[in-house]
């Protein structure tokens, strides 16, 4: 079966909002476009007015593979689907879809019944059924219908109407689609365009949709009387009983399921049971779908551990436990939360929704496979060039890296000779070549000249080898001793301590990023992680050195960020650790958003933080620094004083700090 696009040329009026009936030659043009729009409604298939809204006498859907594209089931007939009607091709599918937000069905219904009063056809209304994210209902009825959870979370990107209008009825498609537009752009959402339908296989698919999980109580008309439920009574389907694709088409996916598609960020996991008989593998998908929006959400809040710390808290009632409430980062979980419709604020308690008991119940039964899944997908380093930033006109001091970072080290006696490092190799031998040259030149027993400055002197005892035969001073010969290599990666595992600015600044996105961090490194490298915390007057070790993940999320719960920054005990705290662990290849890695606002010895906490700093170049521990550019001045002067590097960026998002600290790591190895 082919489905055509039904978006018709201007003269035949279905072009958008600039077409329409009545604008072509006369009546007969009008009747042009009903009546191709009827040829295509027969054959099941389904038609595209404008740019945004579907119109089909079957179930539509969204394909979760290609978003932009919205699937007419063809054996799927609307009206027996939706209300378990007996004849056919009888009810009509119409979904205007528009960006992701919430549309007053109210308002909505109103639109529809003043079209059609306009159009003379005041009655129809009563057969009419509307559905949005914000409810649903017939449009003549008391709209309080449609609250479902599943429902709600399934419109929240299309407006749904289901109608029995029969081909006479046609020409009312053009209002009654011109008003719902109207609609949305004046609830201040935007219109988002389809691309193209598509039919689903015909020789696919004969079962009809199952819709028991995604039923509702409705006061709908359109079912027929001795063979549907009647109206209010549980079980019968919902007035939005079916939509069509998820989320803006064309841009974002999402959970498919017979009432259409749920966007990646309004999806409600845990709603229920995936519905059976779809006409593809749409269970597995949706399954899948429904994960991935739990793990992406888990990632905005921190960790599946953290999410359902949380949602355990605010289910039992306890929103000021474990720390939710106290510091300054409690206000951006709490309004991450809110924005997806997760709880909700009833005075001055926080409470939460049925999407959000729903979640938490999905976290009881799946807390492992998230977990596990969410393990897995941290572990990826991005690649692409350092984030690192300077402004237009700045020039990197010496204690800045930029560009990439390989370690080189000899060859030593023995070794197997892998990943050549061909320009340290032949400077090595033109600094030998150059030695040999000049003690020719004055004889044995004197001294040889300094050799060139940028000769870089073998540091390990080298075993005297025979000269090559032939061979005449002043010509460039290579020999094994002269050979450097490139460290590879998978050496021996370090002790990395981050070091991390827990101070009020750092609340929000910057300290999830911190976080992230953590967990990344715990689940892509062999290191040992500790973290420590600095803030206000105090340093903490939430985290000694371990793999263990359990301990690891305990020790960053507790991580909420406030007060000051005193950085000086951060450093020494660090250092502290590092000698009480009796570690043998440390690295610290500084994590801060600003400067030192705390002392510790005297009354200059920037002095004091120097100070620190060079305690830990006289350690002789690796030291590294990520922090940002209105404070890479003073952040320069402290990674100078600690020997150790600094990486300035516009922002400490998550990818920056991945890519920065695997950087490190393979910095810190080089120079073992």
């Amino acid at each position: 079966m082919t489905v055509r696009d039904g978006g018709l040329s201007s003269t035949q009026g279905i072009t958008g909002l600039d077409g329409g009936m009545g604008r072509g030659t006369g009546a007969a043009a009008g009747m042009d476009w009903v009546e191709k729009v009827a040829a295509h409604l027969h054959r099941g298939e389904g038609v595209r007015f404008g740019e945004a809204a579907v119109v089909s006498r079957r179930v539509h859907l969204m394909d979760p593979a290609v978003p932009e594209e919205v699937v007419v089931l063809g054996h799927a007939d609307a009206g027996q689907v939706f209300y378990g009607r007996r004849d056919r091709d009888r009810v009509l599918h119409i979904d205007l879809f528009h960006q992701v937000g919430p549309v007053d069905h109210r308002r909505v219904a109103a639109a529809v019944r003043r079209v059609l009063s306009q159009c003379g056809q005041p009655d129809l209304a009563h057969y009419v059924d509307v559905q949005t994210s914000t409810g649903g209902g017939r449009v003549t009825g008391d709209l309080t219908y449609g609250t479902r959870p599943s429902l709600r979370a399934a419109h929240r990107n299309h407006i749904h109407l289901a109608a029995e209008i029969g081909d006479g009825g046609l020409p009312l498609l053009y209002p009654l689609i011109l008003a719902l537009e109207e609609e949305v752009l004046a609830q201040g959402l935007e219109i988002r365009r389809v691309d193209r339908l598509r039919g689903a296989p015909a020789g696919r698919g004969a079962v009809p949709l199952d819709m028991s999980d995604y039923t509702d109580v409705s006061d709908s008309l359109l079912r027929e009387p001795g063979t549907s439920p009647a109206a209010g009574e549980p079980g019968a389907p919902g007035p939005g009983g079916g939509g069509a694709p998820g989320g803006d088409p064309g841009a974002r996916g999402g959970r498919v399921g017979p009432r259409g598609t749920v966007p990646e960020d309004a999806l409600e996991p845990g709603a229920g049971p995936e519905p059976a008989g779809v006409p593809w593998p749409v269970p597995v998908a949706a399954a899948e779908e429904r994960l991935q929006a739990v793990l992406a959400l888990s990632r905005r809040i921190g960790s599946p551990d953290e999410l359902k710390r949380t949602l355990d808290l605010l289910r039992a009632g306890r929103p000021s436990s474990g720390g939710l409430s106290t510091g300054v980062h409690a206000p951006y979980l709490l309004r991450e939360l809110e924005a997806q419709g997760l709880i909700y604020r009833e005075g001055r308690a926080v409470r939460l929704t049925p999407a959000g008991l729903a979640l938490a119940e999905y976290f009881d039964r799946h807390l492992r496979e998230v977990k596990l899944r969410f393990r897995k997908r941290i572990r990826r380093v991005p690649r692409g060039p350092l984030p690192t930033a300077a402004r237009l006109g700045d020039r990197p001091s010496p204690a800045v890296r930029y560009g990439p970072v390989r370690g080189v080290v000899p060859v030593a006696p023995g070794q197997p000779i892998a990943h050549l490092a061909v320009p340290e190799t032949v400077v090595a031998g033109i600094r030998r070549t150059y030695l040999e040259r000049a003690q020719a030149q004055q004889g044995p027993g004197s001294r040889p000249p300094e050799p060139p400055a940028r000769a870089q002197q073998d540091p390990r005892p080298q075993p005297p080898e025979p000269r090559t035969r032939n061979a005449r001073p002043g010509r460039l010969t290579l020999e094994r001793r002269d050979l450097h290599v490139y460290t590879r990666a998978g050496d021996q595992p370090l002790y990395l301590c981050l070091l991390i600015d827990a101070s009020a600044s750092m609340a929000g996105r910057r300290i999830l990023a911190a976080k992230h961090l953590v967990r990344h490194l715990l689940t892509s490298t062999r290191d040992r992680i500790a973290v420590v915390a600095f803030q206000e007057r105090d340093v903490r070790v939430h985290v000694p050195f371990t793999r263990d993940w359990g301990r690891v999320e305990e020790g960053l719960a507790r991580i909420q960020p406030m007060g000051l920054t005193p950085m000086a005990h951060g450093l020494t705290g660090a250092l502290e650790l590092i000698r009480d662990s009796r570690v043998r290849r440390p690295l610290v890695l500084l994590i801060t958003d600003g400067i030192p606002t705390v002392p510790k010895w005297g009354l200059d906490p920037l002095a004091d933080a120097l100070e620190a700093a060079r305690q830990v170049a006289r350690s002789r521990v690796p030291f590294g620094c990520i922090g940002l550019m209105p404070s890479r001045r003073y952040l320069e002067d402290l990674a100078r004083a600690a020997g150790g590097t600094l990486h300035v960026v516009e922002e400490l998002d998550e990818e920056a700090l991945v890519r920065i600290a695997h950087r490190e790591r393979l910095r810190c190895r080089s120079r073992r």
